[in-house]
């Protein structure tokens, strides 16, 4: 997901800054502490900020749209993140709802072959990008 097409999450832009970022901040917010980070994005940006995200004390969830055979990252990168038990990757899903009253509490996510839905729990949601402006080149 690039962070133009969060403007199409239903739910999302209300949440801007209140548990969705669009890039992962130098400084985590306190939120995270032993709670549950979903990444989206670009998938060499998001499995190198999910294993940022996961040295601070949360579980995170990486979401990558493409199948796992086209999603671009490293052989090295994959097994890191298989070696971690804090660390989930969901391959071939995206995001289709964000969900919250004051932060964002829940995303819904969809598997992109079947369409089965799926509801995750999340303290934050971190939008990231391989382009430095965030932005798709």
């Amino acid at each position: 997901m690039i962070r133009a097409a969060l403007l199409e999450v239903p739910g999302a832009m209300e949440l801007i800054g209140r548990g969705i970022y669009t890039a992962l901040p130098d400084e985590l917010p306190a939120t995270l502490a032993n709670g549950h980070a979903v990444v989206a994005g670009d998938p060499p940006a998001g499995a190198a900020a999910a294993l940022r995200l996961c040295g601070h004390g949360c579980s995170v969830t990486l979401v990558v749209h493409a199948d796992a055979r086209r999603a671009g990252i490293a052989p090295e990168v994959r097994a890191a993140l298989r070696g971690r038990a804090d660390v989930s990757v969901r391959f071939g899903m995206e995001l289709t709802w964000a969900a919250g009253i004051e932060r964002l509490e829940a995303l819904v996510l969809r598997h992109v072959a079947s369409g089965r839905i799926e509801v995750c729990n999340a303290d934050a949601l971190f939008v990231v990008s391989n382009n430095p402006g965030g932005e798709p080149a």
